[in-house]
């Protein structure tokens, strides 16, 4: 799930990963943005989670 309530496109988590199938074209830019998004979110959550432990 996204940040913004929106399911992130399967293929959008890291498309220069996908195995050249013909879908890999159809993933729209603002779906990559959304998911990268949500990656810097979680690991600035996470890097605030270890800051307070320490």
């Amino acid at each position: 799930m996204s940040v913004i309530d929106e399911p992130c496109h399967p293929n959008a988590r890291h498309p220069e990963r996908s195995e050249g199938s013909g879908e890999c074209g159809t993933v729209l830019i603002s779906e990559i943005l959304r998911c990268a998004l949500d990656d810097i979110i979680m690991n600035y959550a996470l890097i605030l989670e270890l800051a307070i432990r320490n």
